[in-house]
């Protein structure tokens, strides 16, 4: 047992297994920081107890965790009340399924959903109206975000110091025009291989 633990990094254990996190769930309920990016054995069971047991979780990073599916992202936003951090990027089994379309603000300031390539303006949209202090985004990759979703995210997140839109092709000078219009504070800005924009 180590109730005093806070921070752990699990990058690269591909061969972790559910009853390791879980076991560590239980035994350092304390958790504040978890990164557990390519560990590619873990199934929805595994975030949905480390999420229910650890309730001052401020980051989480599940990044090429690729047998993860939509219920342990809608356990995520719906349990992970304290999360400010959380990093999904390249888990390609997620939909807009799930993100629940529930209104309550969430605490979240930072968000990948990079090449998370089944997500579409939909979830997008409910992202941005759930996660109103966002001040850094990626969406890399989700080629399915158009004009809509950033026009949404410009207008709900005005906070945003980051934004990193990398390979959404059907993104527009219109899209682009909203965060000209909301977002005075952004700082970096990424839109490479945005074909659209002129």
């Amino acid at each position: 047992s180590c109730p005093a633990l806070t921070h752990v990094g699990l990058l690269g254990c591909m061969y972790l297994c559910d009853e390791a996190v879980l076991s560590l769930a239980r035994h350092a309920p304390h958790l504040v920081s978890l990164n557990l990016e390519s560990c590619w054995n873990l199934s929805d069971a595994a975030v949905v107890g480390v999420v229910m047991q650890c309730r001052n979780l401020e980051e989480m990073v599940l990044g090429w965790c690729s047998n993860l599916t939509d219920a342990a992202l809608q356990t995520v936003l719906r349990h992970g009340t304290r999360l400010l951090a959380l990093a999904v990027h390249r888990c390609h089994r997620f939909t807009d399924m799930g993100v629940p379309s529930i209104v309550r603000a969430l605490s979240l300031t930072a968000i990948s959903v990079s090449w998370c390539d089944n997500l579409t303006d939909s979830a997008i949209i409910a992202i941005s109206k759930q996660c109103c202090s966002l001040r850094r985004l990626s969406i890399d990759g989700c080629i399915y975000i158009t004009d809509e979703g950033l026009s949404a995210i410009a207008a709900n997140c005005p906070n945003l110091t980051s934004l990193s839109l990398h390979g959404c092709h059907h993104l527009s000078d219109a899209g682009f025009a909203g965060v000209a219009r909301h977002c005075h504070g952004l700082r970096a800005l990424t839109a490479n291989f945005c074909a659209r924009v002129t």
